[in-house]
């Protein structure tokens, strides 16, 4: 699968974050916290997906062939911010 280098990253990550907005909160209460209700069931499909990592500090995307369309970047404000072209 191919990287694409999104260059150096800054911050919390999402957990320091929760974990700042709830002193003493564990991994396992975080972890439900992202939880939402059940969705409706859709339609069958193809899976495309892209996974992140950090390496030395650098922020890398490994995607799927039918994930190409998507262009990565990190914006000013040090987010990442994903386009899906066509």
């Amino acid at each position: 699968m191919p990287h694409k280098d999104l260059g150096r990253v800054l911050g919390l990550s999402a957990f320091e974050d929760w974990e700042k907005r709830n002193p003493g909160g564990t991994w396992e209460e975080y972890q439900e916290s992202l939880k939402g209700p059940q969705g409706p069931e859709g339609p069958p499909g193809n899976v495309n997906f892209a996974t992140f990592e950090i390496i030395d500090g650098n922020l890398y995307a490994t995607y799927t062939k039918d994930t190409q369309h998507m262009d990565f970047t990190i914006n000013e404000n040090g987010e990442l911010e994903v386009t899906i072209n066509g």
